[in-house]
């Protein structure tokens, strides 16, 4: 039933996508998965025109996923798989690609960028920022070129900041400089409660704050849990005294959207990455702007990075990969479809696209990119994540402690690791 649904789900992406499934005439038709967003047609049909100016005999479909979490959009798509009904390329963020890999889903690209090293410089691929690639880079072999990417940073209403008279952190903030904003930015305001903060409860924005305190999910080779190890309980435990002793920040759940609360002046800072920037511009918000994590003891940057993976069941793998190159790699691509969105992945793309438009310190989404770190993502990911995301749910809403929460989370994802 999953698989037909999501068939249905077909729409033609630009001129001439409607091909001929028979191909007869000399046209290849290629099907791109991507998780579902109310612009994301507009911006790749874009694309897709313009892809086809060199590529005429080339057309494209799209299969829009309805997305919730990388979790359920790779969930979704290797049911697609299973019903020998995937598509040809996908978009996937670092969160998935293990997963494909490990399950001899994904092609690598390697001979297709030795074969046509012409076109591979055309390209301008050797721009691609190696830290942002080297999550598709997998025992030695290139599984997709890095796309985009976003950093956890804290977006800042800075009319909020300005109207309680409370100083905009800075680079070098601290813990305890946040926890002072946050308190001081925590108030009733014409019978309308407005928060400080907004704690995360998803595995990336958590992995942000578990990084700036030396502390993570998992070991650096992400064969065995660490997330009960006493540097990520501090943190897990910090997150749940600003709901529930300071009281800066709500309960966190999934009918809350920080961003909505955020533009609508109740909200005064809540983690993302860049993605938000879009949803401000179509709303014509500006009184934002952002900054670094605060340090707790170091302010290591988390990053996940997107490319367009290829299918080993593809029919048309050579076709494929060059439009998968291109929809990575193309300045055209990256400067068109991420003006208002992630950052781009190329090196001389970044800074042009990340500072052109609010926010003021918008060039500390780029500056990050040598020393930030990847977040972990096992093959197991889909398993590790949602017993994380639980894990969290049942301290913030006091079913338990911290330490107990993270002990049983830290023994179920050394159990779906060893599986």
């Amino acid at each position: 039933m999953l698989a037909a649904a999501l068939a249905a789900l077909l729409v033609a992406g630009a001129a001439g996508c409607g091909a001929d499934p028979s191909e007869s005439d000399g046209k290849v038709t290629l099907t791109l998965a991507y998780p579902s967003d109310p612009n994301a047609q507009a911006k790749l049909d874009t694309l897709v025109r313009e892809y086809q100016k060199s590529n005429p005999d080339v057309s494209v479909e799209y299969v829009f996923i309805p997305f919730t979490s990388w979790s359920d959009y790779i969930t979704k798509v290797k049911t697609m798989v299973a019903a020998d009904n995937a598509p040809d390329l996908l978009r996937l963020a670092v969160e998935g690609i293990r997963q494909f890999v490990d399950d001899d889903l994904a092609m690598p690209f390697d001979d297709y960028a030795a074969q046509h090293g012409e076109y591979v410089t055309s390209l301008g691929l050797d721009q691609v920022h190696p830290k942002i690639q080297a999550p598709f880079t997998i025992d030695g072999k290139t599984y997709g070129y890095a796309f985009d990417w976003n950093n956890v940073v804290m977006h800042v209403n800075t009319a909020l900041f300005k109207e309680a008279g409370v100083a905009m952190p800075t680079k070098d903030w601290t813990k305890d400089d946040f926890l002072n904003a946050a308190r001081m930015l925590t108030k009733t305001v014409n019978g309308q409660q407005q928060y400080g903060f907004m704690v995360p409860n998803d595995y990336f924005l958590t992995t942000g704050f578990l990084y700036s305190n030396n502390a993570s999910v998992l070991n650096d080779d992400m064969t065995k849990a660490t997330i009960n190890q006493p540097n990520a309980v501090d943190v897990v435990e910090f997150m749940h005294d600003l709901v529930h002793t300071y009281k800066v920040s709500p309960v966190p759940g999934p009918n809350v959207d920080a961003g909505r609360l955020f533009m609508a002046g109740k909200l005064a800072m809540y983690p993302a990455g860049r993605w938000p920037v879009a949803g401000y511009a179509q709303n014509n918000f500006t009184t934002f702007d952002v900054q670094y994590l605060p340090k707790f003891q170091t302010q290591t940057v988390a990053f996940g990075t997107g490319a367009f993976p290829v299918l080993k069941t593809s029919k048309h793998p050579q076709e494929a990969q060059r439009f998968a190159m291109w929809l990575s790699a193309s300045e055209y691509a990256q400067k068109t479809f991420l003006a208002t969105d992630s950052i781009p992945s190329r090196r001389d793309v970044m800074a042009a696209v990340t500072t052109v438009s609010p926010p003021a310190n918008g060039a500390i989404f780029p500056d990050s990119a040598d020393t930030a770190k990847a977040i972990q993502a096992p093959a197991q990911y889909t398993d590790v994540s949602t017993i994380v995301v639980k894990a969290l749910s049942e301290v913030y809403s006091n079913q338990k402690t911290a330490q107990e929460a993270l002990d049983q989370a830290a023994k179920d994802i050394d159990r779906a690791l060893g599986d």
